[in-house]
């Protein structure tokens, strides 16, 4: 048994079109969906309903008025025109992988939302248990009333990490380190 075929589905030989090549290829899904409607006869309503676009957004977009500039919506117009994602610059989509015999649930978009917090809390949490582990010297130095010679050579060593993982991280989720020290 096939996968899931959603109605706006682009035929594959439709990929071959040069015209269609450079208009995914320039993300430009305006003249994606014109050619569709052209070539394959899959009219708006469809497309707008798979893409979860408004009919007058995609009448819009096909007369060359606008763009698409949302990733969302970009990763959301590949997956229901079936646009293999290295065309797109993106992963390879979870139906060109492994197609799943049944339709896709409503609450998909749920699914992946919470998903994509608990991945956010994943690495959180692993960027935080790296921390303690790789940056052992985040641990506050022990000094007297006095400062020794090494203390300031110490705490620009401890700056410098702080300022590399805040690059990596981002403030967000280094604010309770910054705190710390």
């Amino acid at each position: 048994m096939t996968g899931y075929q959603p109605p706006a589905a682009l035929p594959p030989e439709l990929f071959e079109h040069p015209e269609i090549r450079a208009a995914i290829l320039a993300h430009d899904f305006g003249t994606v969906f014109r050619l569709a409607r052209v070539h394959a006869g899959i009219s708006y309503s469809k497309i707008a309903c798979e893409c979860d676009i408004q009919p007058e957004r995609v009448g819009t977009l096909a007369r060359g008025q606008g763009s698409v500039t949302s990733f969302d919506k970009i990763v959301c117009i590949a997956d229901a025109l079936r646009i293999p994602g290295h065309m797109l610059g993106l992963a390879a989509r979870p139906w060109e992988v492994n197609a799943s015999p049944s339709a896709p649930s409503r609450n998909s978009t749920r699914e992946r939302e919470r998903n994509d917090v608990r991945r956010r809390q994943f690495l959180r949490a692993s960027s935080v248990a790296g921390l303690a582990t790789s940056l052992p010297e985040l641990i506050q130095p022990v000094t007297g009333r006095r400062l020794g010679k090494h203390v300031p050579d110490l705490l620009r060593q401890r700056t410098a990490r702080l300022r590399r993982l805040d690059d990596v991280l981002g403030g967000g989720d280094t604010y309770r380190v910054y705190l710390g020290e």
